[in-house]
């Protein structure tokens, strides 16, 4: 089954439209793109306010029916195609949406593309409605969830910061990202000190040397921030090549590529999309220079 969409007639301005009456309880609002009108005379002082306010249309679905359907959307995000527009601590609700472009009136395999991520937040309590689309993105990674989600996240970080939206942590007093240990070995201890320490990691050393020459745990192993990282700098041993497999699950091409190349580790793959599998575990102790097989496939969105 082909899981792009074909491009069709809609302006964003009616998805999100559409979107908002699902966060609205069903209730279907008519847009608006000025929250107040203000008049002011020739010496700018304020003569007159006009407050736009919302406008029902109609009921366009059940409250019910709205609720179950932003369940569906948070799941998009927290388990889904759009997890890369997971902010821990949000309930963010979204929808991915990758089309195929029709260009001279059909479509062919010129590999143009439009790809969309809607989203609205917090779902539990909708305060925001967002789509994001971008038109013709790079033809190596095209799928909005790669592309389109991860940019709507930086947007929804901002947007959460200018609202001072708090995040709902529950019994959690804080937000712990994961970040992926790199390669610090053959490093000074202040490079490595300072490389851990933009990643929000603590570190320890061991040994007198000035030189890393083992990290432990290895380099490629996904652990949370604050993590304590090993350094060993010992002018005795020699640097240790050993690398630890990432995880390239949900990951596009040039991603694991990135990652692979950043680890000196080669990558064969079979298959386009994203990775669902590949044939080393994660957090496997390999040696550079390892091949790792990866299959690829198409998201649905």
């Amino acid at each position: 089954m082909n899981p792009l969409d074909r491009e069709f007639l809609l302006l964003l301005i009616q998805y999100i439209t559409a979107l908002s009456a699902i966060a609205n309880d069903g209730k279907l609002m008519q847009p608006h793109l000025a929250k107040q009108i203000v008049y002011t005379d020739e010496n700018d002082k304020v003569t007159e306010t006009k407050d736009i306010k919302p406008k029902f249309v109609r009921q366009v679905i059940s409250k019910e029916n709205s609720e179950l359907m932003r369940e569906m959307l948070e799941d998009v995000v927290t388990k889904g195609a759009g997890k890369k527009a997971y902010i821990e601590g949000y309930h963010i609700g979204g929808k991915t949406g990758t089309a195929e472009k029709a260009i001279n009136g059909k479509y062919d395999t010129t590999g143009k593309y439009i790809s969309t991520f809607a989203c609205i937040a917090p779902c539990n309590d909708p305060k925001i409605a967002v789509v994001l689309s971008i038109d013709e993105p790079d033809p190596s990674n095209y799928y909005s969830g790669s592309n389109a989600a991860p940019l709507t996240k930086i947007l929804l970080e901002d947007i959460f910061r200018y609202l001072n939206m708090e995040p709902d942590l529950g019994e959690n007093k804080e937000v712990v990202k994961e970040v992926t240990i790199p390669e610090m070995r053959g490093k000074s201890i202040a490079d490595a000190e300072k490389i851990l320490s933009n990643l929000n990691l603590n570190f320890e050393i061991t040994g007198s040397g000035s030189i890393i020459n083992d990290v432990n745990p290895k380099p490629g192993v996904a652990v949370k921030e604050n993590t304590k990282i090993n350094l060993i700098a010992d002018n005795s041993q020699k640097i240790n090549s050993d690398v630890a497999v990432p995880d390239f699950n949900e990951k596009t091409q040039k991603e694991i590529l990135d990652e692979a190349n950043a680890l000196g580790i080669k990558v064969v793959f079979s298959g386009d999309g994203i990775g669902v599998s590949q044939d080393i575990q994660p957090k496997t102790i390999v040696s550079k220079g390892t091949t790792v097989k990866v299959i690829l496939e198409k998201p649905e969105n």
